[in-house]
């Protein structure tokens, strides 16, 4: 079974050449769930449109309830990151730790629950995607000992990115 879904659609994501914008404060409008009939090569849809599908969640454990499916996330919306010192929301410095930050926009942007029969077998349905480096549990218990940030290291402590649509391919 092949699935592709989108939690909304705006005029502009219809056409490929054009770049995804960063949609603040949008809702879903619409729910689409198709079937394609060709598999999708979606390492390279990701690497053509890098701000369009931000993030690739691809099992190589194929034939097993653990790599049942291959996920990419789609049209992404607001962006939390900390670097172990300052938390940003979308490039801006914003006060409070990461958590808290990313508790007000998880309650800002949180959107109706849906219906058992609209979800029934779809592994995501609109969400965030995280990445919480082991490091941020000093952020909540001060007394873990965690190794010092490296001020070399390219990736942030934690990052949390809201894609509310994705495209998913089941490899059953």
């Amino acid at each position: 079974m092949r699935v592709i879904q989108f939690v909304w659609l705006w005029w502009y994501q219809r056409h490929l050449s054009l770049p995804a914008r960063v949609m603040q404060n949008a809702k879903a409008t619409r729910r689409v769930v198709q079937r394609v009939g060709q598999p999708v090569d979606f390492l390279a849809l990701q690497r053509a449109y890098p701000t369009r599908y931000p993030h690739l969640l691809a099992s190589s454990a194929h034939g097993t309830a653990q790599g049942r499916y291959d996920i990419l996330l789609a049209f992404p919306q607001s962006r939390l990151s900390f670097d172990g010192q300052h938390c940003t929301q979308d490039g801006q410095p914003i006060a409070g730790n990461f958590l808290q930050a990313l508790d007000a926009c998880w309650q800002a942007e949180r959107t109706p629950e849906l219906g058992a029969e609209e979800t029934a077998g779809l592994p995501f349905h609109g969400g965030w995607f995280f990445y919480l480096g082991y490091e941020l549990a000093h952020t909540l218990e001060p007394t873990v000992q965690v190794r010092q940030k490296d001020s070399t290291r390219a990736l942030p402590i934690a990052y949390a990115e809201r894609c509310p649509a994705a495209l998913i391919f089941d490899h059953l």
